[in-house]
Order: structure tokens, then sequence, then C-alpha cells
């Protein structure tokens, strides 16, 4: 039974070995190490991801947004001062990047300014709903072509199914979850940016 306090991380130890193997070249072995370092670090970093973005759900995809990176660099970790810190501030950037995903503003309509907003108020407010709501449904049919795995995922948190749940359900790990769902995000987001760019060029 582990008794440490919610928000503390397992000692440092442990730590560097979990990311020593998480390093190896095997991915068996570094697979092994990175669920036990999601296990042994997920209620630590669930406390601190909260308080970076403030809701529970989104703490759970920060951390497995963080585990997953961890998993696409394990070939370039390298670990020079405490193993705690490194980790704290891993997922800190996850959640910077998060939050900035989280505050970005609608487009605007391309050949729109926002010095127009002061003059025609709520008609630009309502062009830029509209504009956005042209690109969801291209993201819409974009959802639609990606792996029926990461969809599924995607379509359940949508509904509002938790972390938890959607890996309760689909008999996977929650870190399973989080990485298909990173996956879906980078490629929808992807798409997004590219098509936005495209219009305000055109």
């Amino acid at each position: 039974m582990d008794d440490r306090p919610k928000g503390k991380l397992p000692e440092e130890a442990l730590l560097r070995e979990w990311l020593r193997r998480l390093g190896l070249p095997d991915e068996a072995v570094a697979g092994r190490a990175l669920a036990e370092l999601h296990r042994g670090c997920r209620a630590a970093l669930c406390t601190q991801a909260e308080k970076l973005v403030g809701s529970g759900d989104d703490a759970q995809d920060v951390v497995a947004e963080t585990s997953a990176a961890l998993w696409e660099s394990r070939d370039r970790l390298k670990v020079r001062a405490s193993a705690g810190s490194y980790l704290r501030t891993a997922l800190r950037n996850r959640g910077t990047r998060w939050r900035k995903r989280s505050e970005r503003v609608m487009p605007l309509p391309p050949g729109r300014s926002e010095a127009e907003a002061s003059t025609t108020g709520v008609s630009l407010r309502v062009e830029q709903a509209v504009y956005a709501s042209e690109l969801e449904e291209v993201v819409e049919v974009a959802l639609s072509e990606l792996p029926e795995c990461q969809r599924e995922v995607v379509a359940m948190r949508v509904r509002g199914y938790s972390h938890a749940d959607i890996a309760k359900e689909l008999g996977i790990s929650q870190n399973a979850v989080g990485l298909r769902l990173r996956k879906a995000h980078a490629a929808l987001q992807e798409l997004r940016e590219h098509l936005q760019r495209e219009l305000e060029a055109g």
C-alpha cells in the first residue's frame, strides 16, 4: 500500500531508475518502465496539473500527454538534475501548452481585422462564429478519417467520459487513452491551422 501524500512524487532513486529504463532501446522494458512511472506518479502529477489547467479531467489529459511525450523522446532523455524536477518541468511545459490551446480565440474571417470590432460589433463576432463553424465542419470530416482507435476515444471524451471511464469501457490503460487523444488532437490541430493559414492567405 502506498502511504505517500497525494501530491508527493516517489523517491528520487526510484524515479531515476524508471527514467533510466525508459531510455533503454528494448521497447518492452521501456514500456513497462513508463507504465510503472505513470502509475507511481499519476496522483502527484494530476494534483500539479489541476493547479495549472483548473480541471480534473483536463489535468488527466495533461498528465497523459506528458507520459506520451516522455515515450516519444525516450531515446533523447537526459536527466541532469533531479528526476522529480525533470518530471515537474515536463508537466509544466505540457500544461502551459494546453492552457494556450484552450485560450486560443476564434479566427477572424479573411479580410477582417480586430479594429473593425469597434464599429461592426456584433456583426464581426457573428462572422467569426460562422467562419469558425465552417472550419469545425472540415475538422469533423477529418475526424472521420482518423484511425478507429483514435476516433472512438475522441467521441467518448466529447460526450463527457473521463479518462478512467474510457479506459474501463475499451479495456485499455488510461495512459493509452491519453496517447490516442494526443495523436488525434495533433492531427486535427495541424489540419485546422493549415486550413486557417490557407484561408487567410487567400
